[in-house]
């Protein structure tokens, strides 16, 4: 294996699933290495049918087949699925087969090299001497099969082809049909009510589609309540609003600056959760392959087995995993009035879900609270619900709905149901079952009027939950009297869902699992949710004695026995934005700025470098023994400089900040490829140096004298596909200006793939400059 698998955290947790060891602390390939042996030796199928489930055909692929090779593959894809994306290129061998491929889009090379005694394959080419090639070197592409097989006339070569159809066969001799069910998944949720409504489920009355009460109380005020008790913050309810309108979120620059959740007076659990991201070097790809790529399909219901063996049991197949509907009657929302709409977005409503797993399975679905006892603790409570989830699926159940509703009945108090989902999950895959573990066998859909936004969808998604109904979102976007504010709003959010996977270098949602760490967590909570958390211990952070507190308080807003308002939080950049500007355009000293942002962070910490100061020895001021050392390179005080950054990036505050700090510190400020604002032309020529990029936005020979350094960006690898793109919104008047463009106007700066400076084009632009500025 030469590469990494982004979906690792995935992987581990279906193999355990499928209760196949993995060693302590193994590597990635380590793991890959166990899971083939494993699905070799003790379920007994062949290496190309465990390196094909490991690594399955994207769904764009699979729809191109004929309709047996996509029965067959549907059902491969829901035994085990994509849980192993990543830049990777895989060698195996078992006995006398081995098999060689590259991950679905390509980004780790695998050569195929033919000499007269020997087929290599290899990451590298260079070392197999020209004379010995009988052809032209190949590389594998993205998802391509090869395979190597001996029989009695020894070794034989299989192509993709072939060892695609050496899987079909081995599938077909496994009974792995899916029955015709692949077709019905296809369809994007039934077009009608399903048949037989006497059977929807129990517990699920509160979303009957029946005729709403004649008297509803003020829905819009109750909502606000619901909003500001379930931890929701202005902000939250501008995104909606945002994305309602344009299926896209809000575009911001110089990130969060409000408290962490830690630091903030009220916080739900995912505020204390962040992504760990680990940034790829992958080469630049093309939007198109990106698109052909991306899925944020999930499967709900039990899973076939891999052995392919057993009759297949129903599950229903989402093309994003948000569902609508689902709405309490006394909000006077019908589900049924949805269900066109979901069908269209890929998705279905929560009534369908729960009618068509009560009419399939006898035992109905497993609906459960995520609530507790007045008096109970909450570590008991989750304990109880967790508990109760095992025995229903045991006992037939193959849905578990989590919902937050029965809160509103007195005597309860409100759980986090993030928290109550990822309990469930790891009890349920912790519990064995025919299939491999409980997890296998069933559904989990979470729905909460606490999932106010993309994070939380994503980390309920990242902790078990197969789908979710964000209830207050959807009601939100009706509210609007806008018939495509909800599709607007579910296609904003899968988009959202897209970019998520797409930092983490994963193109399939299902290979997506908790891939946060928490800041401020208590570790025994942390411990629950199978996560890594920072500053925090027993006694200081987010506990279970915080976590009552808050279900008691936000259970007496909810009932309307205390009040509810949206407070937003405090925002420090708002406060000390006027002093920084005054500094930056050397108005005032920076002792100014210094004292009010000094002053702010003692009152109002919203970061952990707040919270931090040094220790300093009662000598700590006592004359160095040796003088200073001289940091001073060419004519500047230090041998560093404040990178590209450009005007429409960044706003003008910041902009201006970097140019006076540099000319403050004696240093060199870049300005980036967006030009320059004309009062700043001139004002800094030994601390600001203009950038000439392959936009060529603002660029003249007045930018150019304007500096004793020009930087000339040959390339810019953060770059991929299209290249820099400034959006139309944030080219406003002033971007404009320094661009020498139009305001209002999407601007795309080119990548490294697309514009590439030639030696002879630098020699021509040198000797241009010349003419006009001998330095």
């Amino acid at each position: 294996h030469n590469g990494e698998i982004n979906t690792i955290e995935r992987l581990r947790s279906e193999a355990r699933m499928l209760r196949i060891p993995l060693s302590r602390g193994g590597s990635d390939s380590q793991d890959v290495d166990a899971i083939v042996r494993g699905m070799a030796n003790r379920l007994g199928l062949s290496l190309v049918e465990a390196v094909e489930l490991l690594f399955p055909p994207i769904v764009n692929e699979v729809r191109r087949m004929d309709a047996a090779s996509q029965e067959l593959y549907v059902h491969a894809r829901a035994a085990f699925g994509p849980f192993a994306q990543g830049p990777a290129a895989i060698l195996a061998r078992m006995g006398d087969t081995c098999v060689f491929t590259v991950d679905a889009l390509g980004l780790r090379p695998l050569w195929h090299v033919e000499s007269p005694d020997e087929h290599v394959f290899s990451s590298e080419r260079g070392w197999i001497p020209l004379a010995r090639y009988l052809n032209d070197p190949r590389p594998l592409g993205p998802g391509e099969r090869a395979a190597l097989r001996r029989g009695p006339e020894g070794w034989r070569l299989l192509g993709h082809d072939e060892v695609r159809a050496s899987f079909l066969a081995a599938r077909n001799g496994r009974g792995a049909a899916v029955q015709g069910f692949a077709a019905h998944l296809e369809a994007g949720g039934p077009a009608d009510p399903p048949p037989d409504p006497s059977r929807r489920g129990r517990g699920i009355t509160r979303w009957s589609v029946g005729t709403p009460p004649d008297e509803l109380e003020d829905v819009t005020q109750r909502r606000e309540a619901q909003f500001a008790a379930l931890g929701w913050e202005p902000d939250d309810v501008k995104m909606a609003k945002a994305l309602a309108e344009t299926a896209a979120e809000p575009i911001g620059s110089l990130g969060y600056d409000g408290p962490l959740a830690a630091l903030a007076p009220r916080a739900n659990l995912a505020d204390h959760l962040h992504e760990t991201v680990a940034v790829v070097t992958n080469p630049a790809i093309d939007r198109e392959r990106e698109i052909e790529h991306f899925s944020t399909r999930v499967l709900l219901g039990p899973r076939p087995s891999p052995r392919g063996r057993g009759a297949v049991r129903p599950w229903i197949e989402l093309r994003q995993p948000i569902l609508l509907g689902g709405h309490a009657p006394d909000t006077g929302l019908r589900g049924a009035d949805h269900r066109a709409t979901a069908r269209s977005l890929g998705t279905w409503i929560l009534e369908d879900i729960v009618a068509a797993f009560g009419q399939w399975y006898p035992r109905g679905p497993v609906v459960l609270e995520a609530d507790r006892d007045w008096e109970e603790h909450p570590r008991d409570a989750i304990a109880r619900i967790a508990a109760a989830a095992c025995r229903g699926v045991r006992r037939g159940g193959r849905l578990v709905v989590l919902q937050d509703r029965g809160v509103l009945a007195e005597g309860r108090a409100w759980l986090d149901p993030l928290l109550v989902t990822a309990a469930v999950h790891r009890a349920l895959v912790e519990q064995p079952s025919g299939s491999g573990s409980l997890r296998r066998d069933c559904a989990l859909i979470v729905s909460a009027g606490s999932l106010r936004n993309l994070h939380d969808i994503v980390v309920a998604l990242g902790s078990g939950a197969d789908a979710v109904h964000p209830y207050l979102l959807l009601e939100h976007a009706i509210s609007m009297e806008d018939p495509d504010a909800l599709p607007r709003l579910v296609e904003g959010l899968r988009k959202g869902i897209e970019k998520v996977i797409s930092t983490l270098g994963i193109h399939e949602l299902r290979g997506y699992g908790r891939l946060v760490s928490a800041v401020g967590l208590a570790p025994e909570i942390a411990a629950l949710l199978g996560i890594r958390t920072f500053c925090a211990n027993d006694v200081a952070g987010l506990g279970w004695e915080r976590i009552a507190e808050e279900g008691l308080t936000r259970a007496a807003m909810l009932r309307e026995r205390t009040p509810a308002r949206l407070d937003p939080p405090f925002r420090i950049y708002l406060r000390v934005w006027k002093a920084a500007l005054a500094v930056a355009n050397g108005e005032a000293p920076y002792s100014t700025y210094a004292e009010k942002l000094g002053e702010y962070e003692r009152e109002h910490p919203v970061s952990l470098r707040h919270l931090l100061d040094l220790r300093l020895t009662d000598d700590a001021y006592a004359p160095a023994v040796q003088p200073a050392a001289d940091t001073r390179t060419g004519g500047h005080a230090m041998p560093f400089y404040i990178s590209s950054m450009s005007f429409g990036s960044q706003g003008e505050t910041a902009y201006r900040a970097y140019a006076e700090a540099a000319s403050q510190l004696d240093m060199i400020c870049i300005n980036g490829e967006g030009g320059e604002l004309p009062d700043l032309l001139g004002r800094y020529p030994r601390h600001r140096g203009q950038q000439i990029a392959s936009g060529r936005f603002g660029v003249s020979a007045l930018l150019a004298n304007s500096s004793d350094f020009l930087e000339i960006k040959i390339g810019q690898g953060a770059k991929p596909g299209e290249g820099g793109h400034l959006p139309a919104p944030k080219v406003s008047a002033k971007v404009a200006l320094a661009r020498n463009a139009r305001p209002g106007v999407d601007l795309i700066s080119p990548s490294n793939n697309h514009d590439i400076y030639s030696i002879e084009d630098l020699a021509q632009v040198v000797s241009e400059l010349k003419t006009v500025n001998p330095r």
